[in-house]
């Protein structure tokens, strides 16, 4: 058992290593908002490529949110986002550890 263990654990610490890069992703592209870009760089393109998938879905899920940021002119998908970032975190990715640490002796 210890083996199922150890690959939980190694599926976690993937896990919680991809939530830290979406993390400073989205920290990054909210100050990148704040100031004036070249939004046809290279980085910046990227940026946006990685995480407007997530902010997307998220405008999908909470349409009535999507016009409300507009006429405010604040998007609150990147804070939705964050929330959802730290339940994954708090409660699928520490559940994962803890079963694997009870597997793994």
């Amino acid at each position: 058992m210890f083996i199922l263990g150890n690959l939980i654990i190694a599926i976690a610490t993937l896990l919680r290593i991809a939530v830290t890069v979406a993390y400073w992703l989205l920290i990054i592209r909210v100050v990148l908002s704040w100031v004036p870009v070249n939004k046809e760089h290279q980085l910046v393109v990227l940026l946006y490529n990685l995480t407007d998938p997530v902010l997307e879905y998220l405008h999908r899920i909470v349409p009535s949110l999507r016009t409300y940021s507009s006429s405010i002119g604040f998007d609150f998908m990147p804070i939705i986002a964050f929330f959802a970032l730290f339940f994954v975190d708090r409660f699928l990715i520490e559940s994962l550890f803890d079963l694997g640490h009870m597997l793994a002796p």
